[in-house]
This record gives C-alpha cells, structure tokens and sequence, in this order.
C-alpha cells in the first residue's frame, strides 16, 4: 500500500517533469491544501450524519434547492432584441427558481423531523455520472468567479460549523 508519502514523492516527480522545483513545490502544496479542504468537508459531512453506502434524500433535495438559489443569486435580463422564445425561457428559469424553493422547503421541513416522507429512493445507474457533471458545473461556475471546489469547500465548511455552534445539526436519514 501506498502511503501519502510515496504518493507526494511520486506526485513530485510527475510535477517535475514539467515545472521547475519551485513550481512542482508551490503546486503540490496547492493541491495538498485543496485535498484537505476536501477531507475537512467529508468529515464534516460524517459528523451531522451523512454515511457511506446510503442515499441521503435531505442531500438529494438540497442539491436541487441549492441550484435554485444559485439561479436566485444573478440576474438575467432579456436583452433589446430578444424574441418571444427569449421571454419563454426566462419564464421557464423564474419556475425553476418557484419550485426550487418549494423542494428546499421541503428538504428543511424533513431535516427538522417536521415530515417523514414515504418514499424510497433507489439510485439508477447513471446516478454517478450526472452527480459528476454536477461538480463539473459548479466548478465552472467557481471558475466564472474566481473561486475553487477547494475555496468553496472551505466556505461551506464554516458555514455549517458555524450553524453547529448555534443548534445541533443532524442529516442523517432517521
């Protein structure tokens, strides 16, 4: 088995076939610090109740409410020589936004034991992949900000501890 320190070794070299020492150096920091990040949040994730090998519906609704938000945080305008189907689709995102709500609402109501659904949730096989084009839209909007998976990763991480401090936090499927 490979530990982190064989792996740093060989990340080096990789690194430095293309960089010179203080660039491979200033890069694999970077990504140590991004990988930690990352780690923190797993943990932190673990801590309110999320599991390994189980489906957590909160987290399945939270990501759709979330990008409701996200679409809540910017504008949209039509432009001057926009078109009928133009004024469709910003009707269309302004319902996106609606239910999103509706579905964050929900999600809170069911993390708070206020409503226990009887659902089931089965994950499809495709599930995976579109949880990955996921991460790969919020990274390109992290892009568009000038921001990181890391960056974010380090933000959402305060902000639920910060929560944690001021009433326990608890996702887990109960």
């Amino acid at each position: 088995m490979e530990t982190i320190n064989t792996k740093a070794v060989k990340r080096y070299s990789e690194l430095r076939e293309t960089l010179n020492m203080e660039e491979a150096i200033t890069q694999l920091i970077n990504e140590s610090r991004e990988y930690g990040a990352l780690l923190n949040l797993t943990s932190l994730q673990r801590e309110v109740g999320y599991e390994e090998n189980t489906m957590n519906f909160v987290a399945l609704l939270g990501m759709f409410g979330e990008a409701g938000e996200v679409l809540e945080e910017v504008t949209i305008e039509l432009c001057p020589k926009s078109r009928a189907v133009d004024a469709a689709f910003l009707d269309t995102i302004k319902n996106a936004r609606f239910v999103a709500k509706q579905i964050d609402a929900w999600k809170k109501a069911i993390r708070e034991k206020e409503y226990v659904p009887a659902v089931t949730v089965t994950v499809e096989p495709d599930f995976k992949k579109e949880l990955a084009d996921q991460m790969y839209y919020t990274n390109a909007l992290a892009l568009g900000i000038n921001s990181s998976l890391a960056e974010l990763a380090i933000i959402v991480a305060n902000k639920v501890r910060t929560k944690m401090l001021n009433k326990p936090i608890g996702h887990a499927n109960q």
